[in-house]
């Protein structure tokens, strides 16, 4: 009997020491749960954490990010014009090349290469219309030496071409800003909206341009045109736009004798046989009179570079 109460003390410890180990066991298994997987309710705060939230001079500025997107765009459109901008066009017996350059005063700008170039005011735009001429094709003008009457359609045919070539030029132009500022915004921005949006206002400038044009245009600047190059001793030997446009029938009847005339020189020459010289020969240029005429050094160097000649 004396031992049945120390049975029920054990037994009594024993159930107490088991209450008090198994909820600390219950409550550390969930602990140790959630440290192996981060808890849901922490993962968004981590995600979300902007490091420009503390530092407001970490957010790009507004007017940083459209000065940015304006270069690109206009770099772009630059690029585009001067890669893929430019129309060839026939203009009456010549062959043409016409292309859109940046410009701050406008303009434009007929190379004639090479005599030189004519430059009109022709509008005051930040574009400028360049116009260069090739070559001047052997079969069409034969077709008006051969034909003289037909120099008498040449005014509206030239301007026929210079129209189409004008409303090709336009379009081939709006395709070639676009396409530059796409593709230069797509590389910058790695974004297709950005890039979209950089050829969206890459056209709305050239649009914007065009109308400056329009609004600008001054048809009288062909009568007051200003030479370069060789081409500035053309006002004292054909005299100058006014004369020209004021007695064109008589200019009109020169110029087909003229085209007459060299190409029956033409003809001439190329049926004479060719020149074979001895090496030892020497070849002397004789100038009878330049008449201080600065035009005539040109001439010369072209003279003595083509025969070689040994002695002027």
């Amino acid at each position: 009997m004396a031992r049945e109460p120390l049975r029920l003390l054990r037994a009594t410890a024993q159930r107490a020491r088991t209450a008090a180990v198994s909820p600390i066991r219950r409550f550390r298994r969930p602990s140790q749960t959630s440290s192996r997987s981060p808890s849901p309710a922490a993962s968004p705060d981590a995600a979300a954490f902007d490091p420009s939230a503390l530092d407001p001079t970490l957010r790009p500025r507004p007017l940083v990010r459209a000065a940015g997107l304006a270069a690109v765009t206009v770099l772009g459109a630059w690029i585009g014009l001067l890669v893929v901008g430019s129309v060839h066009i026939s203009v009456g017996p010549m062959d043409t090349r016409m292309a859109l350059r940046p410009s701050l005063t406008g303009g434009t700008k007929i190379n004639v290469a090479p005599l030189g170039a004519l430059e009109l005011t022709s509008h005051h735009a930040p574009l400028r219309l360049d116009v260069d001429v090739d070559r001047l094709d052997p079969i069409r003008s034969q077709a008006l030496v051969d034909h003289p009457e037909r120099l008498s359609g040449l005014q509206d045919e030239v301007a026929s071409d210079v129209t189409r070539g004008t409303l090709g030029l336009a379009v081939r132009s709006c395709v070639a800003v676009v396409f530059g500022a796409t593709a230069l915004g797509l590389a910058v921005y790695r974004r297709p909206r950005r890039a979209l949006a950089a050829g969206g206002l890459a056209l709305t400038l050239l649009t914007a341009s065009g109308g400056a044009v329009y609004a600008t245009w001054n048809p009288n600047s062909v009568l007051e045109p200003r030479y370069s190059g060789l081409l500035s001793s053309a006002p004292s030997v054909v005299g100058n736009a006014r004369s020209i446009v004021s007695d064109f029938d008589v200019y009109q009847r020169e110029l087909a004798r003229l085209v007459t005339n060299v190409t029956q020189l033409y003809e001439a020459t190329s049926t004479l046989p060719a020149y074979q010289p001895d090496p030892t020969t020497m070849r002397v240029l004789h100038i009878s009179d330049v008449h201080l005429n600065p035009a005539a050094w040109h001439i010369v160097q072209s003279l003595v570079r083509q025969y070689k000649v040994s002695v002027i």
